[in-house]
């Protein structure tokens, strides 16, 4: 229903270690579009659907998974302090909004799926080619939808705190 309701690819995947993976994907029905099968794995620091990932565990097991010589590469964030600085600013924000960023050409909005414990155990997203949306829209409607789709989501597998989840875990 998300893909139905935004057009756009849909996703969910589930943090491994260091990587988002990939468990669904709905198509969108649009002649262009940024493909990821079932199975892929991306740096979850990097994507949106591994920053909702990441925002869902406590600072320890980030600093676990994570130290300055594993994030000193190309992009951003190079440092344990920069990356736990986002994760809390996704945490605050309870989804992540990305236009161009880890692939150019590819617009993404994630939300967090939570459990009964009220534990982030997956995410989903929408994938978009951003020359066919924009800021406006991609922080707005498309947004909206994402989260709403992932309190209905959290909702079925028992969550009962779908207020904070809008605001995002902590």
């Amino acid at each position: 229903r998300l893909r139905d309701r935004t057009g756009w690819s849909a996703h969910l995947g589930e943090l491994h270690g260091r990587e988002v993976v990939y468990l669904t994907r709905v198509a969108t029905r649009r002649s262009i579009a940024s493909t990821v099968h079932v199975g892929t794995r991306l740096p979850a620091r990097r994507t949106t659907m591994g920053r909702v990932l990441l925002s869902g565990l406590p600072e320890a097991e980030i600093r676990d998974l994570y130290d300055d010589a594993a994030l000193a590469a190309d992009s951003p964030p190079t440092n344990l302090a920069d990356l736990l600085k986002q994760v809390a600013e996704d945490r605050r924000e309870g989804s992540v909004v990305q236009n161009s960023v880890y692939e150019p050409g590819v617009a993404s909005v994630a939300a967090p799926i939570h459990d009964m414990t009220d534990r982030v155990v997956a995410a989903i997203n929408i994938s978009a080619v951003a020359l066919f949306t924009n800021d406006a829209e991609l922080n707005g409607a498309l947004k909206a939808e994402v989260i709403a789709t992932a309190q209905a989501i959290s909702q079925d597998l028992g969550s009962h705190d779908l207020g904070r989840h809008a605001a995002g875990p902590g």
